[in-house]
């Protein structure tokens, strides 16, 4: 039962382990989604103002070109509209580059969110889980002690009796041996009488 209670004990001990690393790493993951939703905020919004700015520019690019287009004789200035229509092209497809980007970290943000979301749900069922068998080898640990405890008491009181019966048993060799030594003695002198009978017949004839 001490084997047991002993195993018992550090298997206890092993599931605690486990649970404290358990809650460590969900406070970590939970730590490094908090600090991953904070970033990719920030970097929204550093996008966001970066677009929003550039879409400006695109806009008063497009009113001075506009401007520029009305005022000028297109003969002449035919290589410089070129020019600029070429780095409007150029402007849009970097416009779509940015906006395919944002799509990219937003979906990254949620496919994050979801993965965080499904390791924080396994953990806590982990954690429950490893609740649940500390709880219950906590319970089976209590019940081995008193189990041990009951037998340590049964096991002392037969030792009590034992060395009872010891002391008892001590007394009737002793008893034993002074009978015996009384026997012998009687024996020995019955013997005496009747030899001391025999003599006295042998005398009497």
């Amino acid at each position: 039962m001490r084997e047991r209670f002993r195993t018992l004990d550090e298997e206890v001990e092993r599931y605690r382990a486990e649970y404290n690393k358990l809650r460590c790493e969900h406070a970590f993951l939970k730590s490094e989604f908090e600090h991953q939703k904070e970033e990719f905020t920030r970097i929204s919004e550093e996008e966001k103002m970066k677009h929003e700015s550039e879409v400006a520019q695109l806009e008063k690019d497009k009113e001075e070109l506009h401007s520029q287009l009305l005022s000028v004789d297109p003969t002449r200035d035919s290589k410089r509209v070129e020019r600029l229509v070429r780095e409007k092209t150029h402007l849009l497809q970097k416009l779509k580059g940015l906006e395919a980007e944002v799509a990219e970290l937003r979906a990254e943000k949620e496919n994050s969110g979801a993965h965080v979301e499904n390791v924080q749900r396994i953990q806590v069922r982990q954690l429950a889980e490893m609740q649940a068998a500390l709880r219950s080898l906590e319970a089976e640990k209590q019940s081995a002690k008193l189990q041990a405890e009951r037998l340590e008491k049964e096991l002392q009181s037969s030792n009590e009796q034992n060395t009872c019966l010891i002391s008892k048993l001590h007394k009737a060799d002793r008893e034993i041996s002074t009978l015996t030594s009384e026997v012998k003695e009687l024996k020995h002198s019955n013997k005496l009488e009747i030899t001391d009978i025999k003599l006295e017949a042998a005398r009497a004839e």
